[in-house]
C-alpha cells in the first residue's frame, strides 16, 4: 500500500501538541506509530522535510534488520504489512578470507534452516512511505515539506514551558510548541550539532554504496557443475540473506529489496584503506576488482541507479535524553558500525526508552533518574535480586561512552549485606560514579561496584 501523493497542505496543523518529532525517517515514523499505541490520549506531530511519494529503493542505508529489531516492528502491529510488502531474511550470511578463490570453496557461515525468529530485507523507501500513510490512519499530525529550522529548548531545570520548534513550510515561517521535543532528522543531528552533544569514537570507517536494478542471486556466481554447493541445505534461498563478501579490512554487501531492487555495498576500515577508494562507484568498482573480483565480475553488467558514501560514520553523544523533556532517537543520537545490522535494533532501543520517559512524565514520574540513568528504564532479563541470581539489563545507548560496556561483577545489597553477583550492561556513565541503581522485577538494588569497560564487539 502507497499513499502516491501527498503535497498538499494538511487542513490544519496544530500550533501545539503534546511531542513533536523531527524527522520522518524510520526512527521518527515508528517512534510516532508506537506512541500513538502506547499513549493514545498523546497528541504527536512529526515534521518531514520530504514530501510524498518516495521513491522505492530509498537511497538510505539500513535495508537489513535482524532478530531484535524485527521483533518490535512486529510488536508495532506491522507482522501482517511485512509479511505481504517486504523480504522475509534468510539471516546473516558471511564469505571471510578474501575474494581469491571461487565462491564454492571460500568458507560459508550462514543459517541452514529458516531463522526460529523472523528478520526482514526493508525496502527504506517503500516502508517509510507506507509508514507515513499508516501515520495519518493513526491520528498523528504529519506535516511534509517542513523545513526545521530552530528548535527553542526549555532547558531551566523544573520548568513546565513547552519548547518551540521553528519550521519553513511552503516560503511561510511557522513554529510549534510542545511538551516534548524528539530530534529525528538523522545525519543532519539538529539538536546534537546545536547543542554540542557529538562525541568521537575509536571506531574509524567509511562505506559505499548503490542500487541496482533486479535480483542479484549469488548462487549465479557458481558453476551448475559444482553439485554440493547447490545440494547445501536451504541453497537456494541464499537470496534472501545479507550476504557479506569479507576480507582484511573491508567487508562487501548484497541486499535484496522487495521492488526489484539490490542493494550493494562496502565497507572499510579507516588504518587499513582509507576512504578514497569508497570516494565513488568507479573507485568502489576498482577496489571490489582488486580484492573482490569474482563479484566486481557479476555486478559488471548492472548499471548502478544510484551512489552514495559516508565517511567516519560511527559516533556517539554526550546524551541523548534529558529530564527537561527533549530526546535523540536513531541515527540523529549516535551510530556505531552496519556490520550484523543493529540499527533498527538500536532504534527499537531508543524509541522504547523514549516511550517510557514520556510515559513516566505522563504520570508525574521523576524524570531526572529515568533521563539520567537509562539503564533503570532498559528492560530486564531475570527477577530475583538475591545472593547468586545473575541477570542483565539490556543496553541503553544514551550514555557518554555508548559503545562501551560496563560489566558489574558485585553489588552488595543496601540492608542486610547480602553480595550478589550481577552481569550487565549498561551505559557507561552511569556505572564511573561507583552507586547505580538498577531495576529487576522485585526491588531497585543499590551498591559499590567494581567496573571493566571494553568496546562491544
Amino acid at each position: 500500500m502507497r499513499e502516491e501523493n501527498s503535497n498538499s497542505v494538511p487542513r490544519s496543523i496544530p500550533d501545539r501538541v503534546d511531542a513533536v518529532i523531527l524527522g520522518g525517517g524510520l526512527s521518527g515514523l515508528l517512534l510516532a506509530r508506537q506512541l500513538r499505541q502506547e499513549v493514545p490520549d498523546l497528541s504527536v506531530a512529526v515534521l518531514e522535510r520530504m514530501r510524498r511519494p518516495l521513491p522505492d529503493a530509498c537511497h538510505k542505508v539500513g535495508e537489513s534488520s535482524v532478530s531484535l529489531g524485527s521483533q518490535y516492528l512486529e510488536k508495532l502491529k506491522l507482522t501482517e504489512y511485512l509479511l505481504e510488502e517486504q523480504i522475509v531474511k534468510m539471516g546473516l550470511r558471511f564469505f571471510p578470507g578474501g575474494g581469491h578463490l571461487p565462491l564454492h570453496e571460500r568458507t560459508e557461515i550462514g543459517p541452514s534452516a529458516e531463522p526460529v525468529v523472523r528478520s526482514y530485507q526493508l525496502d527504506r523507501g517503500k516502508f517509510e512511505g507506507d509508514l507515513r500513510a499508516f501515520a495519518e490512519e493513526d491520528g498523528v499530525h504529519l506535516v511534509e515539506g517542513a523545513k526545521v529550522t530552530e528548535a527553542d529548548l526549555i532547558e531551566e531545570k523544573g520548568s513546565e514551558a513547552d519548547h518551540s520548534v521553528s519550521y519553513e513550510l511552503d516560503g511561510e515561517t511557522r513554529s510549534m510548541n510542545a511538551r516534548w521535543v524528539v530530534d529525528a532528522t538523522g545525519r543532519n543531528a539538529l539538536m546534537r550539532r546545536k547543542l554540542k552533544l557529538t562525541r568521537g569514537v575509536q571506531h574509524k570507517a567509511n562505506a559505499g554504496w548503490f542500487r541496482v536494478r533486479g535480483d542479484i542471486d549469488m548462487n549465479e556466481m557458481v558453476p551448475r557443475s559444482e553439485v554440493e554447493w547447490f545440494e547445501r541445505p536451504l541453497g537456494a534461498e541464499r537470496w534472501r540473506s545479507t550476504n557479506h563478501f569479507m576480507g582484511v579490512g573491508y567487508w562487501a554487501w548484497i541486499i535484496p529489496l522487495s521492488t526489484d531492487f539490490t542493494s550493494i555495498g562496502l565497507v572499510v576500515h579507516e588504518h587499513v584503506h582509507g576512504h578514497e577508494c569508497i570516494s565513488s562507484y568507479e573507485k568502489m568498482m576498482d577496489f571490489l576488482r582488486e580484492h573482490e573480483p569474482q563479484l566486481a565480475a557479476f555486478l559488471e553488467p548492472h548499471e548502478p541507479q544510484d551512489y552514495l558514501c559516508l565517511r567516519n560514520y560511527s559516533n556517539s553523544v554526550g546524551r541523548a535524553w534529558s529530564p527537561n523533556r527533549w530526546a535523540m532517537v536513531g541515527e540523529a543520537g549516535a551510530f556505531v558500525d552496519p556490520l550484523y545490522s543493529p540499527g533498527t535494533d538500536f532504534i527499537a532501543l531508543a524509541n522504547s526508552f523514549t516511550t517510557q520517559v514520556i510515559l513516566e512524565d505522563r504520570k508525574g514520574g521523576c524524570l531526572d533518574t529515568k533521563a539520567d540513568n537509562p539503564a533503570i528504564a532498559a528492560p530486564v532479563i531475570g527477577k530475583d535480586v538475591g545472593a547468586g541470581t545473575e541477570f542483565e539489563v539490556l543496553p541503553a545507548v544514551a550514555a557518554e561512552n555508548i559503545g562501551h560496556r560496563a560489566r558489574c561483577h558485585r553489588i552488595t545489597k543496601p540492608g542486610d549485606g547480602v553480595e550478589a553477583v550481577i552481569g550487565c550492561r549498561i551505559g557507561a556513565e552511569a556505572a564511573q560514579d561507583g552507586n547505580i541503581e538498577r531495576w529487576s522485577d522485585i526491588a531497585v538494588t543499590r551498591g559499590s561496584i567494581d567496573t571493566e569497560q571494553h568496546p562491544v564487539g
